[in-house]
């Protein structure tokens, strides 16, 4: 049987870079681009559920939901669940300024832990699952 869904097509970009979008607030590795997921998301239906499984910083739940589509996300990383529910969190422009904000000074002063081995080092059984890099974002964030 053949699904409506096994002909998406994937073009190209020549730049991503939008300095005022909401998923440039954290660097998260693997990010996909918030023009990607939009040119995939405008192929499904309007009543589609879109399941992310590995949803990182919430691009795809975000772009998802701007075009009306219900979305589930899942991901084992607690930054990347942060972030996505920040980004899919519906709030007042005051609220949203407010926990920009917030988010900004949580990332800098994550940034300056981060650059002064300020931070504890995850524990060896969950540093398994993530990137030397990552399991260090957590912690400096932690």
């Amino acid at each position: 049987m053949k699904t409506r869904y096994s002909h998406l097509v994937f073009h190209k970009l020549d730049t991503v870079n939008n300095p005022n979008s909401i998923h440039g607030i954290y660097p998260y590795r693997g990010k996909i681009s918030a023009l990607d997921a939009e040119n995939i998301i405008k192929q499904f239906d309007e009543n589609a559920v879109l399941l992310d499984p590995f949803c990182g910083s919430g691009t795809i739940l975000y772009e998802a939901q701007k075009h009306n589509l219900k979305t589930i996300g899942v991901d084992s990383n607690p930054l990347a669940i942060t972030l996505s529910n920040a980004k899919i969190t519906t709030m007042d422009e005051n609220d949203r300024k407010t926990e920009i904000k917030h988010a900004i000074e949580i990332i800098n002063k994550a940034k300056t832990d981060l650059k002064n081995n300020d931070y504890t080092d995850m524990p060896k059984e969950p540093k398994k699952s993530f990137h030397i890099d990552s399991a260090s974002e957590i912690m400096s964030i932690k």
